[in-house]
């Protein structure tokens, strides 16, 4: 992989497969302080396995964690680095494992005061108890398994260091759309725009107590309760 730089925006996968069906948790890292450029193989296999460890308690026996990628996505694109873990979830169900599709809805965002589409985004975790919520609805009182998912989050920072090299990374949102966006001046006409923002930092994020379906949308609920979970600044 090329050497890193620091603005760079890598995509972190963490692959997993829960009731035979294959999924993918991403994370947004955008690199703020570059010690070593040629690290960033050793940094991003460093963070992604911290993140399943982190998982792995929270998610069913059911679900195994199969492995790891990552690959530059901005300014360009590079080609995956890949390596297998094979872990299963350590999370013990006392009343059996939910399908699949039901999904507990974190939702990201990288400006509080300001959250539009290009700064937020949304999470869907699988692997739960059964008893993890009632009449589809998550429990998330302290201590309930998906108020421990969002709570998760508060431990990723906004600034990932390496221990190995020292290089820093910002995890966040990333827009590609904000990335691209053009602006006409001089000749060609049209260049990227240098003062669009693409990369929120992220600091808050959202469980939804209602059990929603895996990827199909659903009717929004003003009476549905939340739990945020601040993400602390370095």
């Amino acid at each position: 992989m090329s050497e890193l730089v620091q603005g760079d925006v890598i995509q972190v996968n963490n692959e997993f497969t829960f009731q035979g069906d294959a999924n993918l948790y991403s994370w947004y890292l955008q690199s703020s302080v570059v010690v070593f450029s040629d690290a960033m193989d050793v940094d991003m296999e460093e963070f992604a396995k911290a993140r399943e460890a982190a998982l792995r308690p929270l998610s069913a026996i059911l679900l195994t964690f199969a492995c790891v990628s990552w690959r530059r996505i901005w300014p360009q694109k590079s080609l995956p680095r890949v390596v297998s873990t094979g872990f299963p979830g350590t999370f013990t169900p006392t009343s059996g494992a939910l399908p699949g599709q039901n999904s507990l809805v974190v939702t990201l965002y990288g400006d509080v005061d300001d959250p539009n589409r290009h700064n937020r985004g949304r999470d869907f975790w699988t692997g739960f108890d059964a008893d993890s919520q009632a009449n589809g609805v998550w429990k998330l009182g302290p201590g309930d398994q998906a108020t421990l998912f969002a709570a998760m989050y508060a431990t990723m920072t906004s600034t990932f260091e390496a221990t190995v090299s020292g290089n820093e990374y910002r995890i966040g949102l990333f827009s590609r759309t904000q990335a691209n966006k053009t602006i006409p001046q001089g000749d060609p006409p049209i260049i990227v725009d240098p003062a669009a923002v693409y990369f929120w930092p992220l600091q808050q994020v959202r469980a939804r107590s209602l059990v929603r379906t895996q990827r199909r949308r659903a009717a929004q609920d003003p009476c549905e309760a939340i739990f945020d979970q601040d993400v602390p600044s370095a």
